[in-house]
């Protein structure tokens, strides 16, 4: 099966504020005696990105809700999009901590939305 798309209708320029970099990619190990042996953990370095989608339409909330909830099975499925540092496009996946998601009624029919992603190819 292949990873569902980021919806196109979904704004992301102008909409979003995004912060975030490199994980650390580092496996330490320290000896009885010396200096730490330090190794990397991986050949591709992941990246942790905070998105925020801030005043954002009802319906481009709804259409939010149901891409994650639905299509990407409550955030377990990987899924592409443009990453909005580089332009480029990756495979990310939603990086649950507390909660899926954060929504937030601003007005009466705006929305804010922040989540978190993880690149999965650098």
């Amino acid at each position: 099966m292949a990873d569902p798309v980021w919806p196109s209708t979904l704004r992301l320029t102008g909409a979003a504020g995004v912060s975030g970099g490199p994980q650390p990619n580092v496996a330490s190990f320290q000896p009885e005696v010396g200096t730490s042996i330090d190794r990397r953990r991986s050949s591709v370095t992941s990246r942790r990105y905070d998105v925020e989608m801030n005043s954002i339409p009802k319906d481009q909330y709804m259409e939010f809700r149901k891409f994650v909830e639905e299509t990407l099975f409550d955030g377990v499925l990987p899924f592409l999009w443009v990453n909005p540092m580089t332009d480029l496009p990756c495979r990310v996946k939603i990086s649950k901590k507390d909660q899926l998601y954060k929504e937030t009624r601003a007005t009466g029919d705006l929305y804010n939305i922040a989540f978190q992603i993880e690149t999965l190819d650098g």
